[in-house]
């Protein structure tokens, strides 16, 4: 993403991380339960649970990971109007109803203890637990999904820029990324791999996140495997999907850069502002990392040993001074 900063014709929005179509009752979800296993209420359900996602990232919702009314803010003022219109398309009728999934119900202690008691004092007591009516929908999408996602997608991201060539991080994942190719008029994908054992001290001492499971080196090394697993199964179009390593494009800048250059077609472009925002001469020193902390000598050696075709050869050993100079 920084080293895309520094073309003249490139819009490149950093690493904020534009997560709606692959999260959780994103986009992706949709397309599973509207066409790859679609029944009237797993219709209904994806379509509720998609227009609450995008109402809550419309709204002033933040934590760490997001600035307040981010979507809101980069899209213009349209993100909720060009996902609802998104919807509207998908949709093939609505009504007032409810049915019968616990998500909806409140089953705490507190409610069922209210409700039994009023059961107690009140001849009514069959209406207690009556569902409250909601919005429901069924939409069985089947020849339009594809053509309404591309041109719903076009739209908001015309809102962040009007040239022809906008990079984003996170907008697919990198996994089953080749479905996702099938919801943009024009995309190419790019996914970074790096170093386990930096992974493992980028966790443990600078990130110290929970969501790489690393409080014990065992339970690193089997989330790893897995988490890359699907590349021994998965098929990947070489022309719009390109796998690198993050090593590489320090130790290997140039040749690296070259082939990015050729997969993304920019070699015409002017690199106006080179090495300003990625400048491997800096990044050097966020890797190798596993040779600054000692105190994790055993796990380190326990990754290498495991995970042996995943770690870098790296050319050359960089001091443990140049490191600690760093971080």
């Amino acid at each position: 993403m920084d080293y895309l900063k520094e073309f003249e014709k490139i819009d490149s929005l950093g690493d904020f991380e534009f997560r709606f179509i692959q999260d959780p009752n994103g986009i992706a979800d949709l397309e599973d339960r509207l066409l790859k296993n679609n029944s009237r209420l797993n219709s209904d359900r994806a379509i509720y649970e998609y227009l609450k996602l995008i109402k809550i990232l419309n709204s002033n919702y933040t934590n760490k990971f997001w600035e307040k009314s981010f979507y809101k803010k980069i899209f213009n003022n349209k993100f909720l109007e060009y996902s609802e219109e998104y919807i509207s398309n998908l949709t093939d009728m609505e009504w007032s109803g409810y049915w019968h999934d616990i998500e909806f119900r409140n089953f705490t202690l507190k409610n069922r203890i209210k409700n039994f008691i009023i059961r107690l004092i009140s001849y009514k007591y069959k209406r207690i637990n009556k569902i409250k009516n909601r919005r429901m929908y069924y939409s069985y999408p089947i020849e339009n999904f594809y053509k309404e996602t591309k041109q719903y997608l076009s739209k908001l991201f015309s809102e962040i820029s009007k040239l022809d060539t906008l990079a984003l991080d996170q907008l697919v994942p990198c996994c089953n990324t080749e479905r996702y190719l099938n919801y943009f008029e024009d995309i190419k994908v790019i996914i970074v791999d790096r170093d386990p054992r930096d992974l493992y001290i980028l966790n443990k001492e600078i990130w110290k996140e929970d969501i790489t499971p690393c409080k014990n080196v065992d339970d690193f090394i089997k989330h790893f495997k897995l988490v890359r697993k699907h590349q021994k199964y998965e098929k990947e179009n070489s022309e719009k999907i390109l796998r690198i390593r993050f090593e590489d494009t320090i130790y290997f800048y140039e040749d690296t850069m070259k082939k990015i250059n050729l997969f993304l077609q920019i070699e015409e472009f002017k690199h106006s502002y080179p090495k300003r925002y990625f400048n491997p001469q800096k990044s050097i020193y966020n890797t190798q990392l596993f040779r600054k902390y000692l105190k994790y000598q055993n796990d380190i050696e326990k990754i290498e040993q495991k995970l042996g075709e995943y770690c870098y050869e790296f050319p050359y050993k960089l001091k443990r001074e140049a490191i600690e100079k760093e971080y």
